[in-house]
């Protein structure tokens, strides 16, 4: 199976466009939370594989972790969480194009 080939073309419904929108900002985290449980559950059904299901595990947990920082007044370790993975999803991408050729 191609690299992220579970991903078909009905995988994002129009629950999963952007932007969410919610009533009050304390339903932003709980509305995400549950998205997150959809996509983990259509990937799961779209047979992704294991690596895939762990790494959208820890993506999600990772942003909610940061969003209750940042709700807690820890800015800070919100900035260094959503940095710390934006630099671990470059190096993968860049580990996975360089395994490619």
């Amino acid at each position: 199976m191609a690299l992220l080939g579970w991903i078909s073309n009905d995988f994002i419904d129009k629950e999963l466009f952007a932007p969410f929108v919610v009533k009050k900002d304390l339903d932003y985290l709980s509305d995400l939370k549950r998205k997150y449980r959809l996509i983990l559950k259509k990937a799961e059904n779209s047979g992704a594989d294991e690596t895939s299901l762990k790494i959208l595990q820890h993506d999600s947990k990772t942003i909610c972790d940061a969003l209750k920082a940042y709700y807690n007044g820890h800015i800070s370790l919100a900035h260094t969480k959503i940095k710390n993975l934006v630099s671990m999803i470059q190096n993968l991408l860049f580990f996975m194009l360089q395994s490619m050729y």
